[in-house]
């Protein structure tokens, strides 16, 4: 399964701070891409984070039989929040996203969430 992590920020100081913690995010999809899945039901995991209001939590953007989309609203980004919390607030919306699609095969979407929870942990 290959994982794709993109960015929408519309205040300068997020996307700052997306781009300091981007190397975590490509240890992730180097994880993710490395599991050993039977068959997760799709091939492509495409994740938007954003700081924009009006994105609210997770939400399935775009389903096809390869793909999956969520936008993830980590909502409004202060200033004074660390790298590490803004990281594992990524990481939790990321486990919220994966847990809205359909995912064919029970133990290969514990194998998925538990790559992301352990990453979680390890990063906050």
């Amino acid at each position: 399964m290959k994982l794709g992590i993109s960015i929408a920020s519309r205040d300068r100081f997020f996307g700052k701070a997306m781009r300091r913690i981007r190397p975590a995010f490509t240890e992730l999809e180097c994880a993710i891409e490395a599991l050993d899945l039977s068959d997760p039901g799709f091939e492509n995991f495409l994740i938007g984070l954003t700081d924009d209001p009006a994105a609210d939590g997770a939400e399935v953007v775009f389903t096809d039989a390869d793909t999956r989309q969520v936008m993830i609203g980590l909502g409004e980004y202060s200033r004074t929040e660390t790298d590490e919390s803004l990281l594992a607030r990524s990481i939790a919306g990321m486990v919220e996203g994966l847990r809205l699609t359909d995912v064919e095969d029970e133990g290969d979407f514990r194998m998925l969430l538990a790559t992301l929870e352990a990453s979680n942990k390890s990063k906050g």
